[in-house]
């Protein structure tokens, strides 16, 4: 019986580490990667990146009259209503990794300084990468507001097991929504992506996307996700007067082809969606794939020539950093 044990034990061990484990959350289409994979992926040659440099920061500002969307970083974004201030995959650690050490690390400051932040109510996760659900930048965030997170499915146990059981969560499936005072509301929507932190918790957790109706407007934060049919899906159920959408880390195709938007494909991503304008995220903070930071902007300015009846916008100024809705 002991032996049996054993085995049993060293089974699921190997299984484990190859990947096999039986996942939480399944999605049809997603061909999850093997080490093998992985290993091609990081033998890659990885294209030119500035090693820092400064921007300067926004002044963050807290009397309001229409509802303001404003770009920290990466896929970080701060949303102020009139009656809620809302961050979205809030990360301002120097590193996008599981340690402080190692990992890709940051090539310029965020566009708002921690503690010029206004009082935060809610924190929007969209899924458990490191470079979405940043521990660090939470703890701060319980400590100097206490705000509700907002999260997918097991996410709440990440969040318990490192900010403590006291911490404020709700948890939602894909088209679950957390309902606010005055006809505001979060729904959370599906994205083609896939959730890990650790070596045994492949799809364990729910990733997905954001839909955030705020003082009579709809917004929506795409998460990470690669091009598929769900943005027509959530376009048909929404009018979405601002999409959030990925436009960076997508080279290699073969590796990246399904988890990361180009460009090009973002913009296919707004047209289905239907929305009356887009920001770009998720670029040029850390260098998490093998193209280089200046594709990103010559591909954007391809994109956008040839579909030049769009209204999207990488954040590059201060100008395309606040976004007013009216």
């Amino acid at each position: 019986m002991k032996v049996f044990f054993i085995l049993v034990c060293v089974t699921f061990f190997i299984l484990g580490i190859l990947g096999f484990q039986q996942p939480r959350f399944e999605m049809d289409g997603f061909a999850k990667k093997t080490s093998r994979d992985l290993r091609e992926f990081m033998a890659s040659e990885r294209g030119l990146w500035p090693e820092y440099y400064d921007v300067e920061s926004v002044v963050v500002d807290s009397n309001l009259e229409n509802l303001r969307v404003t770009y920290v970083n990466h896929a970080t974004f701060l949303l102020q209503s009139s009656k809620y201030n809302i961050l979205i995959d809030p990360i301002w650690s120097d590193r996008a990794s599981p340690v402080s050490f190692a990992g890709p690390k940051r090539v310029h400051n965020p566009y708002v300084a921690f503690e010029d932040l206004p009082a935060i109510d809610y924190v929007l996760i969209t899924h458990g990468h490191y470079d979405h659900l940043d521990v660090p930048t939470l703890r701060k965030l319980k400590k100097s507001f206490d705000p509700v997170f907002v999260v997918g499915l097991g996410i709440e146990n990440v969040l318990f097991s490192n900010l403590g059981t006291d911490t404020h969560v709700e948890s939602l499936g894909w088209g679950e929504a957390l309902d606010l005072p005055g006809l505001d509301a979060f729904i959370f929507e599906t994205a083609f992506h896939w959730s890990k932190r650790g070596l045994f918790d492949y799809n364990d957790t729910l990733w997905g996307s954001f839909v955030v109706r705020l003082d009579g407007k709809t917004l929506y934060h795409a998460g990470d996700t690669g091009y598929w049919t769900h943005f027509k899906e959530i376009g048909s159920r929404y009018e979405i007067d601002l999409a959030m959408l990925p436009v960076g880390d997508y080279e290699p195709r073969w590796f990246m082809g399904q988890s990361h938007m180009n460009p090009l494909e973002a913009f296919d991503a707004m047209r289905d969606l239907g929305a009356a304008s887009a920001v770009g995220m998720h670029f040029g903070t850390f260098q998490l794939a093998s193209n280089s930071y200046q594709q990103v902007l010559d591909d954007f300015s391809v994109a956008a020539l040839q579909n030049n009846d769009l209204d999207f916008v990488l954040p590059l100024s201060r100008d395309t950093l606040e976004i007013d809705i009216y």
